[in-house]
């Protein structure tokens, strides 16, 4: 979506998609209005309705937040920093 939004304009329509790294299958994805939604609590509604939060994943920074991690890490997932939620 890099570049994608015309100055001054607000973001439109988007799709938060989580894909697989070993087929790169799409095994989730949830549509939001960037004028009305947030990319992070649509996120965190996809990881629990797909059920890979308790998967390895790999998200952009912007998705690092304590309410993201803490989700990740009570379905006894993997922390971006690799280490087992579990420790």
């Amino acid at each position: 979506m890099g570049g994608s939004i015309v100055k001054g304009d607000k973001r439109g329509e988007a799709i938060v998609l989580a894909v697989s790294h070993r087929d790169r299958k799409v095994l989730g994805q949830k549509f939001y209005s960037g004028q009305k939604e947030s990319e992070k609590t649509c996120l965190q509604a996809l990881l629990s309705e797909s059920g890979i939060e308790a998967q390895k994943l790999t998200m952009d920074a912007l998705h690092l937040s304590p309410k993201t991690l803490t989700q990740i890490q009570k379905s006894k997932g993997i922390n971006p920093d690799g280490r087992s939620a579990t420790m």
